[in-house]
C-alpha cells in the first residue's frame, strides 16, 4: 500500500524535477546566448554600443569610448566643461534615435547643425554649445531619468526635448541588428498577466533572462520585428504611463530651474503637402500612420502646455521637401536623411532665435 502510494508520488515529483532542470538549462543557454546586460559590448541598431546603467530608472546608456564619443554623460561629441564659460550659452537636446542621428557624423545630426546655425548668426552675444544627449531607444521614462540624474551635471541654460511619436512606448527591448535579443528587466512588458501571477512575473523580470527573452518574442510579434512604433498601439493604451512620464519630465525641469522646451518632431511622411495622403504609402503596416502620429503629438503638446512648458511645433519642418530625399530607407518613416536633419535644425533654430531675442530685449 505504502509502496503504491510512493510510486504514485514519485512520478509527479520526478516530472517536477525534470521540468526544473529543463528550465535551468534554458536559463543557462539564454545567459550564454542573449546576455546584453552582463557588461559585454552590444551594438545598437545605429552603431552605438551600450551598457547596463547604474543610474536609477535608466535601463541602459551609451558606453563611453576612448575617442571621447559619447562623453561620460552619454552625449555625442567631446566632453563638455563642468560649467559653460562666461560667454557660452549651453543647450542640451534629449530624445531618441531621431535626434541622436547615430547614422551620421555628430555635426550632421540636427543638434550639431543647430549649433552651427546659431553660432553663424548669434541672436545674442554668446557662443552656443549644443550638446546632443539623445540616445537611441529612449522613451519618456528614460528621458525623465536622464533629466533627474544626469542633466544637472550639464548645467545647460536650455533643454530641448525632441519628442517623437513612439516616445510614449516603453523601452523594453535590446536589439542586435534588427533582432530583439532580450527585454530589459526593469522595463514594463505591457503584456496581459493574470493578477494572481503578477508578483511572480515581477520576480522573474529581475532574475530570469529566459523569461525576458520569451517576452521579447511576444513583443516583437506584437509590435513588429524590430519596431515599437507608437502608432501600432491604441492611443488610449499609451496615455496611462506616457502621460505620467511626460509630466514627470516637466516637473523635473521646473524643479531643476532649467527652461525646458518640448519640440514635436514629425515622421517623414509629414513632408506630403496633403497630410491625409501620408506620402501615398502605408508605414509600419498602419494605413492611419500619419493621423495616429499627429494624435500622439497633440497629446504630448497638450500635456506640455498644461504644465506651462513651451512647445515648438516642428510638424511643418519637412513640408514640401521631396519625400524620397528624406527617406534613409524605403520603409523607414522615422529616421531622416541629412536633408531632414537640416530642416529640423532650421525650424528649431528660428524658434530659438526669436525666443532668445525676445528674452534679451529690454
Amino acid at each position: 500500500m505504502r509502496g503504491g502510494r510512493r510510486g504514485r508520488l514519485a512520478g509527479p515529483a520526478l516530472s517536477a524535477v525534470a521540468a526544473a532542470l529543463a528550465l535551468l538549462a534554458v536559463e543557462g543557454l539564454a545567459r550564454v546566448a542573449f546576455d546584453p546586460l552582463a557588461g559585454r559590448r552590444i551594438w545598437w541598431r545605429d552603431g552605438v554600443h551600450v551598457r547596463r546603467s547604474s543610474v536609477p530608472g535608466l535601463i541602459y546608456e551609451p558606453r563611453p569610448s576612448p575617442a571621447g564619443e559619447p562623453d561620460p554623460l552619454g552625449c555625442r561629441g567631446p566632453e563638455l566643461s563642468a560649467r559653460p564659460g562666461a560667454d557660452a550659452y549651453r543647450i542640451a537636446v534629449v530624445g531618441d534615435s531621431v535626434a541622436h542621428g547615430g547614422m551620421f557624423r555628430r555635426e550632421e545630426a540636427f543638434p550639431g547643425r543647430l549649433q552651427a546655425l546659431l553660432n553663424a548668426d548669434p541672436p545674442v552675444r554668446a557662443r552656443f554649445e549644443v550638446a546632443n544627449c539623445a540616445v537611441s531607444g529612449y522613451d519618456v521614462h528614460q528621458v525623465a531619468a536622464f533629466l533627474e540624474h544626469k542633466a544637472p551635471r550639464l548645467n545647460a541654460h536650455r533643454i530641448v526635448y525632441a519628442f517623437y511619436v513612439n516616445d510614449f512606448v516603453d523601452s523594453r527591448a535590446f536589439f542586435v541588428g534588427d533582432e530583439v535579443v532580450a527585454v530589459a528587466p526593469d522595463a514594463s512588458d505591457g503584456l496581459a498577466v493574470p493578477r494572481a501571477l503578477a508578483p511572480a512575473a515581477r520576480w522573474l523580470d529581475g532574475r530570469s533572462l529566459a523569461w525576458q527573452w520569451a517576452k521579447s518574442v511576444v513583443a516583437s510579434r506584437r509590435f513588429g520585428r524590430g519596431s515599437r512604433a507608437a502608432t501600432e498601439i491604441p492611443l488610449d493604451a499609451l496615455e496611462a504611463r506616457g502621460r505620467a512620464g511626460l509630466r514627470e519630465i516637466c516637473r523635473l525641469a521646473r524643479e531643476g530651474g532649467v527652461p525646458l522646451v518640448l519640440a514635436l518632431v514629425p515622421p517623414i511622411p509629414f513632408a506630403d503637402p496633403d497630410p491625409t495622403r501620408c506620402g501615398g504609402r502605408t508605414w509600419h503596416g498602419d494605413p492611419g500612420f500619419c493621423a495616429h502620429s499627429d494624435a500622439v503629438l497633440e497629446v504630448a503638446a497638450g500635456i506640455a502646455r498644461e504644465e506651462g512648458i513651451p512647445v515648438v511645433d516642428l510638424r511643418q519642418a519637412y513640408r514640401g521637401l521631396p519625400l524620397d530625399a528624406l527617406l534613409l530607407g524605403g520603409d523607414d518613416p522615422d529616421h531622416p536623411t541629412t536633408l531632414g536633419h537640416e530642416a529640423l535644425a532650421a525650424a528649431l533654430g528660428r524658434w530659438l532665435r526669436a525666443d532668445l531675442t525676445a528674452t534679451a530685449a529690454p
